[in-house]
């Protein structure tokens, strides 16, 4: 008999496109790439693709794991064996520690009528706050770059822009996870994503990972204002086509470094050059004025070289989407989630490129990976759970003898009294 084959998960759907579809998501992917609504290539408009493939991922799962934008993580510990919180050194909101999403995994407890604690939530919509979440953990971390450019020069410089925003997605990454670690001392695995567009990478960080290999000093330009429409030169043009700058930091065109109030120069108001306004000529109308519309004259194209000269005199290489970059770049496919999981650990994967038979697969890892977490986690709570309501129920009983204790002491005493009269 021969032996079965070894699974390897390329067929798997996120379990919200089994339940909705996928439609949602594929617009949502071709909204965030829009020349028309993207132009300028915004890590902002990734948002709303990212959101829905990772609350898809979740969508099976119990209600208390779900996805958040922009977590903070900020070094508080929650002891879920001594309910006890404390700090330990607070990431006061730095952006180095704050992935753009976070799926999170949450113990909350209610206390029924008889003030015994449940893992089943019941509260209405508007009764919230009858809910104490207990504890929480972050077994997923994503964070997200821009796409690369549009219009490449050629497949190197397409190829090189992919390769540069996925390496500052897991620059940023390795630091989020080592505050995961710091905070959550329980925590021994955290599920890494980084992306650019659809272009991603995964691998799983463990803590002993992370303490074996030194963390190298993070790079400027994660200290800059990033990708700001204010700060880089690609985003703040008009055109979308040109190259992206080699520094994540580049200062706007005609504008110099802030000048702190302090050391500016004030003049005083008698020595200022007041313009006086001017009203400007009127030009004569002529009958060439009149025209509603001239059509733009057409662009100089080059067929040799393969792109068009614009107006302003830049180069214009037309549009080109790629799916496989081909080896070395992407990661190929091994027909063993096992081995899978194996090699991904503390190993960074290949590009993959979202919807293809290997993203399914390195889902379902991630997939089941959370279920585990969940599910190690849901017993330990039950412990708690268990332990509280027994002593609880102790401390009832003791105040239920106590209260009859007093109340035959005060029958006794009633009744020696009556006596005496």
């Amino acid at each position: 008999m021969n032996p079965p084959a070894a699974f390897d998960g390329t067929d798997f759907q996120l379990p919200g496109i089994a339940l909705h579809g996928d439609k949602q998501l594929i617009i949502a992917i071709s909204h965030a790439h829009s020349l028309r609504f993207n132009r300028r290539r915004l890590e902002g408009h990734l948002y709303g693709p990212w959101d829905i493939v990772l609350n898809y991922l979740v969508t099976d799962m119990r209600p208390n794991t779900f996805v958040v934008a922009q977590y903070c993580l900020d070094g508080k510990i929650a002891s879920l064996a001594d309910s006890v919180i404390t700090l330990a050194g607070k990431g006061k909101g730095n952006k180095q520690h704050t992935p753009d999403f976070t799926i999170i995994m949450t113990i909350p407890v209610q206390r029924n009528d008889d003030l015994l604690l449940s893992l089943e939530i019941n509260a209405d919509l508007t009764d919230w706050e009858e809910v104490y979440v207990l504890f929480s953990r972050t077994p997923t971390l994503v964070e997200l770059k821009r796409p690369p450019t549009r219009r490449p020069k050629s497949f190197e410089v397409f190829i090189s822009g992919v390769q540069k925003f996925l390496q500052r997605a897991q620059d940023q990454l390795m630091l989020q996870a080592s505050k995961v670690f710091e905070s959550q001392p329980d925590c021994k695995e955290v599920v890494l994503i980084a992306s650019s567009g659809v272009w991603w990478q995964w691998k799983i960080c463990t803590h002993m990972g992370i303490k074996e290999k030194a963390i190298r000093q993070p790079p400027t330009h994660l200290d800059q204002p990033e990708e700001s429409p204010e700060t880089s030169e690609d985003e703040s043009s008009e055109d979308e086509d040109d190259e992206d700058p080699d520094d994540e930091y580049t200062v706007a065109k005609g504008k110099g470094p802030p000048v702190p109030t302090s050391s500016r120069t004030i003049r005083p108001r008698d020595q200022l050059n007041e313009k006086i306004y001017k009203e400007p000529k009127q030009k004569k109308i002529t009958m060439n004025d009149l025209t509603v519309w001239n059509p733009p004259e057409p662009e100089s194209s080059d067929d040799d070289e393969g792109f068009s000269m614009t107006a302003d005199g830049k180069r214009k290489y037309p549009v080109k989407y790629f799916r496989d970059l081909g080896e070395p770049f992407m990661e190929t496919l091994v027909n063993d989630v096992e081995k899978v999981k194996e090699e991904r650990t503390n190993v960074w994967s290949n590009i993959i490129f979202l919807g293809s038979p290997i993203s399914n697969q390195a889902f379902y890892i991630i997939h089941e990976f959370l279920k585990e977490v969940e599910h190690v986690l849901l017993e330990k709570a039950e412990v708690w759970v268990q332990k509280e309501n027994g002593t609880q129920e102790a401390q009832d009983a003791e105040d239920g003898q106590n209260g009859q204790s007093s109340q035959e002491g005060a029958g006794q005493a009633g009744g020696s009294s009556s006596v005496q009269s």
